[in-house]
């Protein structure tokens, strides 16, 4: 088959969503093992995680957020994140 024919784009879009979603798991992941990640990298790198389906390391990123935290508001803000998360995945 030549290459930019109809199936080959429907091939491309399958692939295509997964990859979008999973590089920037890859990024914050490896920003995140450098040791004194920020809060916001670990909940970046739980929320994707979470918007691949994966809410047992997204639940593990969202408490590393609470623990890496600035402020008290932030603390708050990101343990109620992962509250929310563990109550809408504890059923």
């Amino acid at each position: 088959m030549a290459s930019g024919t109809a199936s080959d784009h429907c091939a491309f879009r399958d692939v295509a969503p997964t990859r979008m979603r999973t590089k920037p798991r890859d990024l914050f992941a490896r920003e995140a093992a450098r040791g004194d990640a920020a809060a916001d990298v670990h909940f970046q790198l739980g929320l994707a995680h979470y918007r691949l389906g994966d809410i047992e390391r997204a639940a593990r990123e969202l408490s590393r957020a609470a623990e890496a935290s600035a402020s008290r508001a932030a603390r708050d803000l990101y343990s109620s994140k992962l509250a929310w998360l563990r109550a809408q995945h504890a059923r």
